[in-house]
């Protein structure tokens, strides 16, 4: 895969779909970037030129967490995926049933396939939308925790005060679930990052079985 180019009214067109694109790489990372060995990148929009530099973005902030001499960018991402071994999968999809502008990205590895998609809403405004099989709405920025959780009572409430008692302030706080009393997932924005140690604890709880942060910025 080549060094992709957009210029011109193009580029100004992309470029938040783009940005969008390399934080869900970071978050897709975060989620499942150990042992990774494969990556896709789907898009369903309008421009018939957007999927390879898209799949370069995404690329980058996906490399960004697993590279760690020297930087990777939009020219070198791609060749850097290659060295490492991680195959690159782009596909053009049909049109999304909610969205015009959406960008899904697939990353496999030890831990199996982890899946995270946004799109673009009016006038350009960015989200996070779907994190695996659970449909979230969240801006993609600043820190982002993502906890797989047990449906039931008290949950939010604890993890909660967890971050409280850290002096960590909740931006957005995303709970989904697929049904009553099953799994659930919770996407929690936060002004500052958690202490590695604090997410140990956000799984010691006992209902909350797996808690992963992402950098998006």
């Amino acid at each position: 895969m080549n060094a992709p180019t957009v210029g011109g009214e193009e580029a100004r067109r992309l470029r938040p779909l783009l940005a969008l694109a390399e934080r869900l790489g970071r978050l897709a990372f975060a989620l499942g970037g150990e042992g990774m060995d494969a990556v896709e990148v789907h898009y369903a929009g309008a421009s018939d030129g957007a999927l390879e530099p898209l799949a370069a973005s995404a690329l980058v902030g996906v490399l960004a967490g697993a590279v760690t001499e020297g930087s990777v960018n939009f020219v070198n991402a791609p060749h850097l995926a290659r060295a490492r071994g991680v195959s690159v999968r782009r596909a053009r999809d049909d049109a999304h049933e909610d969205y015009a502008e959406y960008v899904e990205i697939r990353v496999s590895g030890r831990g199996g396939e982890r899946r995270v998609a946004g799109a673009l809403l009016g006038h350009g405004h960015p989200r996070v939308v779907r994190v695996d099989d659970f449909r979230v709405d969240l801006a993609p920025r600043g820190t982002l925790v993502v906890l797989r959780n047990r449906d039931v009572p008290g949950v939010i409430g604890r993890v909660g005060t967890l971050i409280g008692a850290a002096g960590i302030n909740i931006g957005e706080y995303h709970q989904a679930r697929r049904e009553t009393g099953g799994d659930a997932l919770a996407a929690i924005a936060l002004d500052a990052p958690l202490p590695a140690a604090l997410l140990d604890v956000l799984v010691r709880t006992g209902d909350v079985l797996e808690a992963k942060q992402a950098r998006l910025d």
